[in-house]
């Protein structure tokens, strides 16, 4: 199993310009029909230009990091794993359903 990519090391991956308007969003791919709900949660981050005319539709997510007191959940990013706390992959799962999303993390 390949270890999980700290948040730090997520967002020096995915630096946002200082001259634009732009975000980290995640697009959560859909669960395969194979695996059900309960199936890993999958995606990628991406960069996007909010001033920019070809912006994509997401729904924005704000959650709390911190440290983990209980419970960990790993999410799929790219070729890494990413830890999320349960709240998080929760509200992803729900979010996810059977088709791809895109969604702002803050």
């Amino acid at each position: 199993m390949e270890s999980s990519t700290s948040h730090t090391t997520l967002y020096q991956s995915f630096p946002l310009s200082s001259r634009t308007k732009s975000i980290r969003i995640f697009e959560v791919q859909p669960a395969p029909a194979s695996e059900g709900e309960s199936a890993q949660i999958r995606g990628s981050f991406k960069i996007i230009d909010l001033e920019s005319e070809t912006v994509p539709n997401f729904a924005a997510l704000s959650y709390v990091c911190g440290e983990a007191d209980g419970d960990v959940y790993t999410i799929s990013r790219d070729d890494n794993n990413l830890d999320v706390l349960p709240d998080c992959h929760s509200a992803l799962q729900h979010l996810r359903k059977k088709t791809r999303r895109v969604h702002h993390l803050d």
